[in-house]
């Protein structure tokens, strides 16, 4: 249960976090190098750790997290290399900003699939968003701006989509009463199943 909590209250914080580096990134392009590379690593190493935590949380639909393992020691590898190398990989972070943006945002629609099998209203918010996110992802990886100012607005705005679409993922479908938690799973996954057929 505890595990829960930190997973759910762990993505909300990084979110705030994602904010606030997307905000920071396009109002502040003087910030060094060095600097960005390293909280960019950081970030990465924090995210995947807190992916890592939701995978193991007894969640009762296990929507948010149902992808996380494999998400979770990516980024964490991710953010290492970042860390280790800083400087000599800056000219790969914002495609791989994009590729990570795909990734995740298809992911969600995936989420959002299940959520609508689930009965959750709000599954169209995440669907929608995560389309959104999905072409602002593809746009990075692409890479069109003629302009630093340009591709820094874009990039941090992508940064935001990416805080905005993790925090309706989690206060969407993330539940934490789990004193029946067995049995409603069973009850959730088998009003599913009859949705399906």
């Amino acid at each position: 249960m505890k595990r829960l909590y930190v997973a759910k209250y762990g993505y909300i914080v990084m979110s705030l976090i994602f904010y606030a580096f997307g905000l920071a990134y396009m109002f502040l392009p003087e910030i060094p190098d060095l600097t960005l590379c390293i909280a960019a690593g950081v970030c990465l190493l924090i995210y995947g750790v807190i992916k890592l935590v939701g995978y193991l949380s007894p969640d009762l639909y296990c929507l948010a997290f149902q992808y996380d393992m494999a998400s979770a020691i990516l980024l964490m590898i991710l953010g290492v290399l970042v860390i280790a190398c800083n400087l000599r990989v800056r000219d790969f972070l914002v495609p791989g900003l994009g590729v990570l943006i795909l990734s995740d945002s298809v992911l969600t629609i995936q989420t959002a699939k299940d959520a609508a099998k689930f009965g959750i209203r709000s599954w169209v918010l995440l669907l929608v968003i995560s389309i959104v996110c999905v072409l602002v992802g593809c746009l990075i990886i692409i890479h069109p701006f003629y302009s630093v100012r340009a591709r820094h607005v874009m990039v941090g705005f992508a940064i935001l989509l990416e805080g905005v679409m993790k925090h309706c993922v989690v206060l969407c479908t993330v539940r934490g009463d789990m004193g029946r938690a067995t049995k409603d799973k069973g009850e959730v996954r088998g009003t599913a199943l009859r949705n399906d057929l």
